[in-house]
């Protein structure tokens, strides 16, 4: 177990401690880039890692490598190991930092899931409002980028076999649903929550930054809302695991619908988003809003039993 007895982080402000995370964050993605070219150039046969990883064509064209790469570098060096040191710097513990030192009780578990299948259909109507919102100039390098990002993932579907499908739950549903979460709900929300901000604007802020950091326009709404589903799921279940079950939920589903796509099985492409019927769009908002005022009426306490909000 991770401890220390005298964290140096505890007692400074906010702002240096957000400036102490933003050079963990540099550290660590630095040495993982590092680590993933001397992968890549050694073990894999790139040539040129640098190039290779500049270019969403050339890691499209060897899928496999690709992923590697972002899991070191994205996952582990931007977001899981920061999070970590982070914890481990400022509060000495890192699992009861995070909220992620005990297995949450199943009804919250239960909550948790329904608010993000909740959630799903009513990624479209988003997506569809998104699109009417015009893309300022500055930002117009974002639809190229976007598109070679989505050939980059129709690439990690390059086989279906049970073992490439079950590579791509762990490296692409699960290992990503681990390190974000540890770092936008247990950092980022958790920071802000602590530093006397209310639990609407730290659920807010660490959505927001949720949608930034992936950089996808056309979907920007969508990954804003769904980041404010998984902070209220953070802040209404208070353990991390429930958000992690949600997110990598939300991961697996696109990973099945995706790999259905490419075997033929079905016709609907997950790339290109479809009118949601309303009634299922009605479906869904009742249900994540009911799930919600039930968790909002309930809080579970330390020793895992179920208590109302603001009881002793």
């Amino acid at each position: 177990m991770l401890m220390l007895q005298q964290p140096p982080l505890r007692y400074l402000p906010v702002v240096l401690k957000i400036a102490a995370l933003f050079c963990l964050i540099v550290l660590s993605s630095t040495l993982c880039l590092y680590a993933a070219s001397f992968i890549l150039e050694n073990y894999l046969g790139i040539q040129n890692a640098k190039d290779f990883l500049a270019s969403t064509s050339e890691k499209a064209k060897n899928p496999d490598a690709a992923l590697l790469a972002i899991a070191i570098i994205s996952s582990l060096g931007f977001f899981l190991i920061p999070a970590v040191l982070y914890s481990l710097l400022e509060q000495g513990k890192v699992a009861h930092t995070l909220k992620a030192d005990r297995i949450p009780p199943y009804k919250c578990m239960v909550a948790g899931l329904l608010i993000i299948l909740g959630s799903i259909p009513l990624i479209s109507p988003l997506v569809q409002i998104n699109s009417m919102i015009p893309l300022p100039k500055f930002l117009e390098y974002l639809r190229e980028a976007e598109a070679g990002q989505q050939a980059l993932q129709n690439s990690f579907f390059h086989s279906t076999s049970a073992g490439h499908i079950i590579l791509l739950s762990l490296a692409v549903a699960l290992l990503p649903a681990i390190a974000e979460e540890f770092f936008f709900r247990g950092t980022i929300q958790r920071l802000l929550r602590s530093s006397g901000a209310g639990a609407v604007v730290s659920i807010v802020a660490s959505a927001l930054l949720f949608a930034i950091v992936h950089m996808s326009f056309s979907n920007f709404l969508a990954l804003f809302f769904m980041g404010l589903m998984l902070g209220a799921i953070y802040e209404l279940t208070d353990n991390l695991w429930v958000p992690i079950a949600g997110h990598f939920l939300n991961n697996m589903l696109t990973i099945i619908a995706r790999a259905l796509y490419s075997t033929g099985a079905t016709a609907a492409d997950p790339g290109q988003m479809e009118s949601t019927p309303i009634y299922v769009s009605i479906a869904g908002l009742i249900l994540v809003s009911g799930t919600l005022y039930w968790l909002m009426g309930n809080r579970v306490n330390v020793s895992g039993k179920f208590e109302k909000f603001g009881e002793k």
